[in-house]
């Protein structure tokens, strides 16, 4: 692992690039004086010195350097609070594919959220091939099927609402209906390690940077939580390595419908200090 390199003949020594150093790795020594690297091992290969410097002095040996763009014109708070506050929860969609350029953007853009220690470790799954949802649906169901099955022999919490809802998701699947990927032209998988704690906030975090690029493009999505109840399963059948689990499941596709309103939601609780 390495650290920044220091363009002698553009760097002031203005020390913008060590103060935005998360990891203190970086020293400022004055105008006119290049940077110290003091802890080039603990590089997060952040990109932060290289983000904030305004004379283009400094570069990193394992980052590509074509990837840092200048940074245009960020849309008003407004703007960001329109598209955030009309993301709803797509269930029905159009009877059209996805194209995987189009996936691929909503992915690069996902890829810009926060992860812990800049692991940037999470990875994707995305099927497209329907008899594949199709059947990975199918297990599913089988999976609260016998959950539904193992409850009523013993006798116990027939009436609870775990059960009443596996049992709606049954009677909908059998009634030829959807229930858990609801006819999605995709459906994306967010994994990432198994032994780090901040896995699944890591995953979250991305989920919700792709569902609102998705968005922002006319592309509908849905949270699908009833798809992780056995995400051993999961794993086998995706075929991803033993280090990983999945931690978000995700449908994509264009909007069957379009959404008129914001709607309401409850008063926040806030605790001022």
């Amino acid at each position: 692992m390495s650290g920044p390199i220091f363009n002698k003949d553009l760097c002031v020594g203005c020390g913008l690039c060590a103060s935005v150093c998360s990891m203190i790795s970086l020293k400022a020594k004055g105008k006119g004086n290049l940077p110290e690297m003091v802890f080039p091992d603990i590089c997060l290969k952040c990109g932060h010195c290289i983000s904030v410097c305004p004379n283009n002095a400094v570069s990193h040996p394992e980052l590509n350097m074509s990837n840092f763009k200048p940074i245009g014109q960020i849309p008003d708070s407004g703007a960001v609070r329109m598209l955030l506050s009309t993301k709803r929860s797509v269930r029905e969609f159009l009877k059209k594919p996805l194209e995987k350029e189009v996936i691929e953007e909503i992915i690069t853009t996902a890829c810009m959220s926060s992860t812990d220690m800049n692991s940037q470790k999470n990875r994707f799954i995305v099927l497209l091939n329907q008899d594949k949802i199709k059947e990975l649906e199918y297990a599913i169901v089988e999976g609260f099927k016998m959950y539904v099955k193992s409850v009523l022999e013993l006798n116990k919490f027939d009436n609870s609402p775990e059960v009443i809802f596996s049992q709606n998701i049954i009677i909908q699947y059998n009634n030829g209906g959807s229930p858990i990927f609801q006819n999605a032209p995709c459906v994306l998988f967010i994994c990432g390690p198994k032994q780090n704690i901040f896995a699944p906030t890591n995953a979250v975090m991305t989920n919700t940077y792709l569902t609102i690029q998705a968005h922002s493009m006319g592309i509908g999505s849905c949270f699908i939580g009833r798809a992780l109840y056995n995400t051993e399963y999961l794993a086998k059948y995706l075929e991803i390595s033993e280090d990983l689990d999945i931690y978000t499941a995700i449908t994509l596709g264009y909007p069957k419908v379009k959404y008129r309103k914001i709607v309401d939601r409850k008063p926040y609780d806030v605790k001022w200090i």
